[in-house]
């Protein structure tokens, strides 16, 4: 130990530049349950730029303490050998007769848009050359000729931005902007120049900005922002002010399908005839509803299809006619079910047939059938992959692309055709260290006796005896599974370095079905605590990590399931690493994009939607923690989805209760946000720091 001792005092030298920021007491009672807030005040618009300046004169302090780090420089040269240095292709879309995509190669700030055509590439648009603020493509769709780029760009990773059309062939901008639209939501195209876009209320009209939004049509090279037709506060069916809407339909298909979705599994779903909706008089038809427990729902030909987990929890397709006559017209129909052992995810719909996502113990299998009514036959995938990646389906239905990634592989691109899949020579590259690596499967006991798939990775062979540094990830809500496998990029810089990287499946993932989402999810969040903590004590046992325990990394809903477990039982981690993360979790009903988090949380209105954020609010932990482990926490201050106050109080009262003996710094990012949109030397040096810092910690 005596070699932290130079750091350790460097360090307390650097965080004594940042004076602690002002605790303001504030009492308050919520449903009956006393609580204490004395950063109450972070929140407060008025005090945005005394909290920013407590931000950035911590972020320069830790930086500092950061750069300082033995390790940091090495693991900086392996992110770039690893990652920035290699191309990475992803959205893979296919219009007639040009495919178009978005590529970062070596040099890249963020991905440029490129189209291929006659088996060439040309640039059609590049963000890296913009001056000022980084601006990132967020999403872009096709129009079903090919001629079209509808292309949504943002600034500042704040996701927030506009949707330009692009002549494909000259690269030229086509008419005027569509303003005010989150970076989610790409442009529709119904067929023929009728296009659907989803917009957000105007700018400073709602307290919370993610809110109210409404889906426009128009024919696409009209003027004006086109009629609302769906959504909050529209001619459409009633709609929940919280819930996002999209209204889509393919291009050869006479049905759109609307959907009132948000940050849960479940969503609404209408459907009305296009013909319909061009004449500005749809009638929606009830598809689904949130009773219905649907998770995705489409038309294929004249028949709707509904994935549910009511009456199964791994999942049933059910078929229903929309034309026809007879006795046994628009009656639902099982089509293909999930078991104990297969977990539906998804469907696509294409002309040549259905297709049907699934999983086993997080790894994907694909179904298909021509008319989705015969028996679903199993697609065979070239790898064991994770979920799919950017599935689109060819503008004029004749296939699918996807992507297909695995722990030790990067993404490829694969063309789906009548059940048949084949390699479309498009993907990123994978480091060839990936080959020097292993996946081990293992299982942690969780304290009901529940049993957690646990997932490590590391370098070949067995793992020297004490154990190496390892970093536990997991996520733990909205039904995402974190044990699926995927190519994590910046995390390859880590095992190259010896290190151990390990994902535990924790129950409100998706790993075991519905059920294994339901017991995480809202007032059993709890129980993914109890789960994380297994996993960390499980590696721990088995010799993985080192003595000292994992380091525990949390990001975005993360932030309500590893920083509360490792306050519960600090002794199993070595550090704690907060991304952008939810640690105030009882405020969700102030914070922008708060009330999108009650279905999934819980709803802070209600006696026991509060008492259930109450438990997995970190900075309210905090209050009766014993201890904690050294913390790094990485914000970003254009974040929209977040609130960066959240992450600040955190840090301000973890440093007032335990700064005098645990290291507790805040990384803030000024010209990012969630981490969507971020530039690529700006994402590197944040992983940098992060790995420097729990290598110091876990050796």
């Amino acid at each position: 130990m005596k070699h932290l001792a130079p750091f350790a005092s460097a360090c307390l030298a650097s965080l004594a530049i940042a004076a602690p920021p002002a605790a303001v007491p504030f009492e308050e009672t919520v449903h009956g349950i006393p609580l204490s807030d004395e950063y109450r005040w972070m929140e407060d618009p008025a005090k945005a730029a005394e909290l920013s300046a407590w931000v950035l004169s911590e972020s320069s302090a830790a930086r500092t303490a950061l750069q300082a780090l033995p390790e940091r420089a090495a693991f900086a040269a392996a992110l770039r050998e690893v990652s920035s240095d290699l191309t990475k292709v992803r959205d893979v879309q296919v219009a007639r007769h040009v495919t178009v995509f978005r590529r970062t190669a070596a040099g890249d700030r963020t991905a440029k848009l490129i189209v291929r055509e006659n088996g060439k590439d040309r640039v059609l648009i590049d963000p890296n050359s913009s001056q000022g603020s980084v601006v990132a493509i967020n999403n872009f769709s096709l129009s079903p000729d090919g001629k079209l780029a509808a292309v949504h760009l943002s600034k500042g990773g704040a996701e927030v931005g506009e949707i330009t059309l692009y002549n494909i062939a000259t690269g030229q901008v086509v008419g005027a902007p569509i303003p005010n639209i989150w970076g989610e939501f790409a442009l529709q195209w119904l067929g023929g120049d009728w296009v659907t876009y989803t917009q957000m209320a105007p700018a400073g009209s709602r307290a919370d900005p993610v809110t109210g939004m409404r889906v426009f049509i128009k024919r696409v090279l009209d003027a004006g922002p086109g009629q609302p037709i769906f959504g909050f506060d529209s001619q459409g069916p009633a709609f929940a002010e919280k819930d996002l809407p999209v209204v889509r339909g393919a291009p050869w298909s006479e049905w759109v399908v609307a959907v009132g979705g948000g940050a849960r599994v479940d969503a609404n779903y209408w459907i009305a005839r296009k013909a319909d909706l061009a004449a500005g008089k749809p009638a929606w038809t009830v598809l689904a509803t949130l009773d219905d427990m649907a998770n995705d729902a489409d038309v294929f030909g004249n028949a709707a299809i509904v994935l549910t987990t009511k009456t199964n929890p791994s999942g049933a397709i059910v078929r229903r006619n929309l034309v026809g006559t007879g006795p046994g017209f628009g009656k639902p129909a099982t089509v293909f079910e999930g078991g104990p052992r297969l977990v539906l995810t998804g469907l696509i719909v294409a002309k040549d047939g259905l297709y049907v996502a699934a999983q086993t113990d997080g790894v994907t299998r694909l179904f298909y059938s021509p008319d989705g009514q015969r028996k679903f036959t199993e697609i065979k995938l070239p790898l064991e992959a994770g979920e799919l990646y950017d599935p689109r389906v060819n503008l004029d239905g004749s296939g699918v692309t996807l992507g297909l990634m695995g722990w030790l592989s990067n993404v490829r691109t694969y063309a789906l055709a009548k059940g048949r899949i084949t390699d479309t020579g498009i993907g990123s590259q994978t480091w060839a260290g990936a080959r020097g690596m292993q996946v081990d499967r293992m299982q942690a006991r969780s304290a009901d006796g529940t049993m957690v798939p646990l997932v490590v990775l590391h370098k070949k062979g067995v793992v020297p005896q004490g154990g190496v540094p390892t970093i536990l990830e997991a996520y733990g809500s909205y039904g995402v599974s974190s044990t699926t496998p995927i190519y994590w990029r910046d995390f390859m810089a880590w095992l190259s370095r010896g290190g151990a990287m390990a994902f535990c499946g924790v129950r409100g993932g998706s790993e075991r079905g519905r059920a294994w989402h339901d017991g995480g999810r809202s007032a059993n969040k709890p129980n993914s605590h109890a789960d994380f903590i297994a996993c960390a004590q499980t590696l721990k046992a088995e010799g993985i990590a080192t003595s000292k325990g994992v380091v525990g990394i949390g990001t975005s809903a993360g932030g309500v399931l590893v920083p509360p477990a490792t306050l519960k039982q600090p002794g199993a981690f070595a550090g704690l690493v907060p991304r952008v993360g939810v640690l105030n979790a009882s405020r969700l009903a102030v914070a922008p994009n708060g009330a999108n988090q009650f279905d999934e949380l819980g709803n802070p209105a209600t006696p026991e939607g509060f008492k259930a954020l109450l438990a997995m609010d970190a900075y309210h932990a905090l209050a009766t923690a014993t201890d904690m482990p050294d913390t790094l926490i990485a914000i970003g201050l254009n974040d929209k989805r977040v609130a960066p106050w959240m992450s600040a109080k955190f840090a301000a009262r973890a440093q007032a209760k335990f700064g005098d003996k645990r290291k507790v710094w805040l990384r803030a990012e000024t010209d990012g946000g969630h981490g969507i949109g971020t530039a690529e030397e700006a994402r590197a040096a944040e992983f940098a720091d992060i790995f420097a810092f729990a290598w110091d910690r876990a050796r």
